[in-house]
């Protein structure tokens, strides 16, 4: 487990807490698998 007062450093939204990069990764991977799901959708063939 990592401490609250931990920061990571987005080359685009600066330093994040630990809770904010939390949220970030859950919100990029959501992106992320919308996407893949996307592309695995076109790829069916019925």
């Amino acid at each position: 487990m990592l401490p609250e007062n931990v920061y990571f450093n987005h080359h685009v939204f600066g330093m994040l807490t630990k809770k904010q990069t939390l949220r970030f990764l859950e919100i990029h991977t959501k992106y992320h698998l919308k996407i893949v799901n996307d592309i695995l959708k076109k790829q069916r063939i019925f």
